[in-house]
């Protein structure tokens, strides 16, 4: 498999792909912590799991044992130590890592890196680009052969989530004049007293040694209203663009509605801020002085994209565009605002089904971005019911439709009672007008 990631579907072919019977999967599922899944919604036996994610794990050394015959080593160089840290778990026999299109995952049984720890590190010096995977069991790098250069594992005694399947660019390699791998996590829950931790950023060097970390300590007000850490990281997205490296990093607060973005450079050093009254999922440089961010706005009850101005220096200090005094409003944060925000309503289809909130998903394709809203999350086999809004760099409307499942979802409706048309119009802001009424043609 070598474009799209392989899905196991059942206990059965989780199994059968280990070369094990299913009840010692089900034992190392349920005492190892083997990456299966469950399906939302779905009875306990809906199980699935994703090829590269037991790859890694069986890479880990978690598994006391290791798969039978017509499996080749983990790597052909000899594991060393790193100076002054625990020896590395040696790395046992497993399965050829398939280069599959890897993301990271929204993981619930890993482990947190705590501020201070340091950790075993098997370190091979690779000999080009490395592609990099964060995985239930730690942060791994492969050559261009698909051969594990590096790992460095998480270790026992805490539960980390990394962040979501849908986003990108959480994972990688930066090439150039200062090569380094990058990776990320969201937040962590320590075994023993459930003690929660923010997430992390990481920056290794090409050989596997790591040489910074970031994570939020931030207490911020929003109307008054204090929030601070622990703070969920959703995201970050890397630019080189114009010979500048630098990350922008977002967060929200673990319960509440408080979203952080920051704005890193190369060694993951803090520049600038902005602050959010709702959740920021999205981030993607469309230049290197224009950041867009997506998510969703507790002040608009609606999806939310804006357009940043990111200054040479990175030094932004801001908050989206609320109303000073307000239950959204920042006092002690700075007042730059973004060159312009979008709310995206929640569609009737959201609301006459009951739906979380609207949250909005990114992409960007050449000179296009596309907005996607989930009105209704997807449940089983069952896909999500989207709206879909294309713009801009500029965030310029350009068109408006909707995903079939939402048609469907929505004729659904429809046969059962009257179903209202979702109105024709969304909410845009710039410093000049405030907020207006946009209507879609």
């Amino acid at each position: 498999m070598t474009e799209a990631r392989r899905r196991l579907d059942s206990w059965k072919i989780i199994a059968a792909y280990l070369d094990r019977d299913e009840r010692t999967v089900r034992r190392w599922e349920r005492e190892l912590a083997l990456p299966v899944r469950r399906l939302p919604g779905a009875r306990g036996h809906t199980v699935y799991a994703w090829a590269d994610e037991i790859d890694a794990w069986l890479a880990s050394g978690t598994a006391r044992d290791a798969p039978p015959g017509g499996t080749t080593p983990a790597a052909t160089t000899p594991v060393e130590a790193a100076p002054a840290e625990p020896t590395a778990t040696p790395l046992p026999p497993r399965r050829v890592i398939r280069r599959s299109a890897l993301w990271l995952t929204a993981a619930g049984a890993v482990l947190v890196i705590a501020g201070t720890a340091r950790w075993g590190l098997a370190r091979i010096a690779p000999g080009g680009p490395l592609r990099i995977d964060a995985s239930p069991t730690g942060i791994a790098a492969f050559d261009s052969a698909g051969a594990l250069a590096w790992r460095w594992p998480f270790p026992a005694g805490a539960r980390t989530v990394l962040p979501t399947d849908d986003v990108p660019d959480v994972a990688r390699f930066a090439t150039g004049s200062d090569p380094a791998a990058y990776a990320a996590t969201s937040f962590s829950v320590r075994v023993a007293d459930q003690h929660t931790e923010g997430g992390r950023v990481l920056r290794f060097t090409p050989a596997g040694r790591l040489e910074a970390q970031f994570a939020f300590d931030d207490t911020v007000s929003l109307g008054g209203r204090p929030f601070g850490p622990p703070w969920a990281i959703t995201t970050f997205a890397l630019s080189d663009a114009a010979g500048t490296r630098r990350i922008a990093v977002a967060a929200h607060h673990y319960l509440w509605n408080a979203s952080i973005v920051v704005i890193l450079d190369a060694r993951l050093r803090r520049q600038g801020t902005f602050v959010h009254n709702g959740w920021i999922e999205g981030l993607r440089w469309v230049a290197a002085d224009r950041l867009l961010l997506a998510g969703f706005s507790n002040t608009r009850d609606a999806a939310t994209v804006m357009l940043l101005a990111v200054p040479p220096d990175g030094a932004i200090a801001g908050q989206g565009p609320e109303t000073p005094g307000s239950a959204g409003w920042c006092e002690a944060c700075g007042t730059a605002r973004p060159l312009k925000a979008v709310s995206l309503p929640r569609t009737e289809v959201n609301r006459a089904t009951g739906s979380p909130f609207n949250r909005a998903r990114l992409q960007v394709l050449g000179d296009r971005v596309i907005v996607r809203t989930i009105e209704v999350p997807g449940t089983g086999a069952q896909s999500t019911a989207d709206a879909i809004y294309e713009f801009s760099p500029a965030l310029d409307l350009v068109s408006h439709s909707f995903s079939d499942a939402y048609q469907e979802r929505r004729a659904e409706l429809a046969r059962r009672r009257a179903m209202p048309a979702d109105p024709p119009a969304y909410g845009e802001w710039t410093a000049t007008t405030g907020w207006r009424t946009v209507s879609i043609r």
